[in-house]
């Protein structure tokens, strides 16, 4: 019995040892949990800036694409408008030149006609 009870401080003793041990061991792996989490939201926070970044990059990049789109269809269609326009010009210039060939024709033989009656 007496050695019994010599043993028990011995053992209330290694408890203690244990128990400190154990906490000082939680509070570390605590604090490791602490920092990796601050680290992971600043990973994030990091990430999702760059994120932001090139996706505002884009966003400016397809509005630049298509205003140059729309401006290069506009450059189209006035194109196609000036092309019909320019069209119709050589249709009526060809049209004038073989009314004037025309008048010149009659014009020559009136006068051959003239010179040749009178």
């Amino acid at each position: 019995m007496k050695q019994l009870e010599q043993m028990i401080p011995n053992v209330v003793d290694e408890w203690k040892q244990k128990e400190t041990e154990y906490k000082t061991k939680l509070n570390s792996l605590t604090q490791q949990l602490k920092q990796l989490e601050q680290t992971n939201r600043e990973k994030i926070s990091n990430e999702k800036q760059q994120f932001d970044i090139q996706l505002n990059e884009k966003t400016l990049l397809i509005e630049r694409l298509t205003r140059d789109s729309e401006n290069k269809k506009e450059d189209y269609e006035n194109l196609q408008s000036k092309i019909k326009q320019n069209e119709q010009r050589i249709q009526q210039l060809t049209k004038d030149a073989e009314q004037a060939k025309q008048r010149w024709s009659t014009l020559e033989s009136d006068l051959r006609n003239e010179i040749k009656n009178g």
